[in-house]
């Protein structure tokens, strides 16, 4: 768990860890640094946890940093991440080791989520089917095509398949798109079709952040890592491309037009032979706009369900 200025939240977080239904855990608490008594709230906890419960002080360097740290830390054969902002339900350690135990070859495991407030209430009508269909099995270049994502909330994975592919990269400024991508070109993806995870949504988690950035970020952060792991046979530039695009469309669907402009010059400059799939790929914000501001706001949650619930077994 890398935690940082997050004392609002972490104790949920911790405890979820501690309601666990599958008994042989070890939680390892990175606090990066925190200036607002993250760390203070995490060593009080840690003295009366009922697991093997680690928690590092450490300056703040980042949250792949924090991530290495955790990584050499752990014993398990599996490795769960858990932000300081989010929650696991009961049974989502249980299920995913089930799940990795029928498939042997597995490297990746994630599952579905749902969404809570900043105050930790279930948001309805919000979730993760809101987003493509899950991977699975060897997936990578459906997720380079953008056919398919992993619910980087909910992943698990081995810990020696982690290790041999050197860990994270502490250059980069975000830990889920290089273990995606790098998990996945390693081996066969498993999904449970459960929702395990409480994903929290408030104006300053990371991943609000990160759908707020420009495509000059997006590249800083994308590219090294797809250089690694592109196939031969598919164009590195159209793949960028839909990378940068992807912020466009979160940046789109939030309103933020100044933003979605300025990520589109840059990725037409950066990438001319992905143009054509860089402005496809971010014009879909506009469709989650009106989703989001208009329809769904207007038809009742039945109906909203309905089309969620088809649209789904489109892409299934």
């Amino acid at each position: 768990m890398p935690a940082y200025n997050y004392a609002l939240y972490v104790e949920q977080a911790v405890r979820s860890v501690f309601h666990q239904t599958y008994p042989q855990l070890e939680l390892i608490a990175i606090d990066d640094g925190s200036n607002d008594g993250t760390l203070r709230l995490l060593n009080s906890i840690a003295t009366s946890a009922p697991i093997p419960m680690t928690v590092v002080e450490r300056d703040h360097r980042g949250v792949c940093s924090a991530m290495n740290e955790g990584l050499r830390l752990s014993t398990g054969k599996y490795v769960s991440v858990l932000h300081a902002d989010d929650s696991y339900l009961p049974n989502k350690i249980a299920f995913q080791v089930r799940a990795f135990a029928e498939f042997p070859e597995a490297v990746l495991c994630h599952t579905e989520y749902q969404v809570m407030d900043e105050f930790g209430q279930v948001v309805e009508g919000l979730d993760s089917s809101l987003d493509r269909r899950p991977a699975k099995g060897f997936a990578l270049r459906e997720i380079l095509r953008g056919q398919c994502d992993v619910r980087s909330v909910t992943m698990m994975y081995r810990r020696d398949v982690m290790e041999e592919l050197g860990g994270y990269d502490e250059q980069l400024a975000q830990e889920d798109w290089q273990t995606i991508l790098r998990l996945a070109s390693a081996g066969p993806i498993v999904h449970v079709d459960d929702r395990l995870v409480l994903r929290r949504v408030h104006q300053n988690n990371s991943s609000r952040r990160r759908y707020r950035g420009t495509g000059s970020v997006m590249r800083e952060i994308a590219y090294p890592v797809l250089q690694d792991v592109v196939p031969d046979d598919m164009d590195l530039q159209t793949i960028a491309a839909r990378a940068v695009g992807t912020v466009g469309w979160n940046t789109l669907a939030e309103a933020n037009l100044r933003k979605a402009i300025k990520n589109l010059r840059e990725g037409w400059v950066a990438f001319p032979s992905g143009r054509r799939v860089l402005v496809k790929q971010s014009l879909r914000g506009i469709k989650s706009l009106v989703w989001l501001r208009i329809v769904g706001r207007v038809l009742p949650q039945r109906a909203v369900n309905w089309i969620r619930s088809r649209k789904r077994h489109r892409e299934s």
